[in-house]
């Protein structure tokens, strides 16, 4: 679970892909920011799993 909500293109950003390639795995994710309570994994390509935070929070304290 994501320890808050978190901004699609940040999120994007964070994994070093675009937009457009992350939302085409994640489709279920189709608005600006992923609600906490409603997701449950993102997916990612393997190479670019390691480049995301695993606590995000603690890299911007409000949001990714």
């Amino acid at each position: 679970m994501l320890p808050g909500h978190m901004d699609v293109v940040k999120a994007a950003q964070l994994a070093d892909m675009p937009v457009e390639e992350f939302r085409s795995l994640n489709p279920g994710y189709n608005r600006p920011v992923i609600i906490q309570a409603t997701a449950r994994q993102i997916l990612l390509p393997v190479d670019k799993v390691d480049r995301v935070p695993r606590q995000p929070a603690a890299t911007t304290p409000s949001r990714w």
